[in-house]
């Protein structure tokens, strides 16, 4: 979402031409180093798990509250780097949990279900920042992210991760 509609926010705040450049390799830099992550991510206290929910949810309340461009700027990266690694290690658990008979067609199954949400998300999403404004369109990152972070916890609290503990012996 960061990477289709993190502009807007650029647009809303008139940031300098100059800056585009910029902020977008910050934000496309920002997926390598959540992949980076994934692989160090420790899940396996609670309190990593909330914070790292908590973490998500601040910077995508800083989408809506706050109005300086290099904040914005810095909220998108970390929303990208931690949707990025949380979504990895999502994505190990769920080849995990499948027999090699279909784990292919599960996880293109999860692909394409999430492409069609994403559609979804980004008309609606699109729908409203052209009628309300991108600050509060930004409120449906606040309400994923606050899901996405319930979701954590709930999936996370009393698992082992060690999807990141092979992923770095390797």
């Amino acid at each position: 979402m960061i990477f289709e509609f993190g502009p807007l926010w650029q647009l809303a705040l008139a940031a300098p031409v100059g800056l585009y450049g910029l902020a977008n390799a910050a934000v496309l830099s920002a997926g390598g180093v959540g992949s980076w992550l994934s692989a160090r991510l420790t899940l396996s206290k609670p309190a990593s798990i909330v914070g790292i929910a908590g973490l998500l949810v601040g910077s995508s309340l800083a989408l809506v509250v706050v109005r300086n461009v290099v904040v914005v700027i810095m909220a998108q990266g970390v929303l990208v780097a931690g949707g990025v690694s949380v979504s990895m290690v999502f994505t190990c658990l769920l080849h995990d949990s499948l027999s090699s008979r279909v784990r292919a067609g599960a996880a293109s199954g999860v692909g394409a279900l999430s492409s069609m949400a994403f559609v979804l998300f980004a008309l609606l999403f699109g729908g409203v920042s052209q009628h309300a404004g991108v600050f509060r369109a930004g409120w449906m990152v606040v309400v994923v992210r606050l899901l996405a972070g319930a979701l954590l916890v709930t999936v996370g609290l009393g698992r082992e991760f060690q999807c990141a503990a092979r992923a770095l012996d390797t």
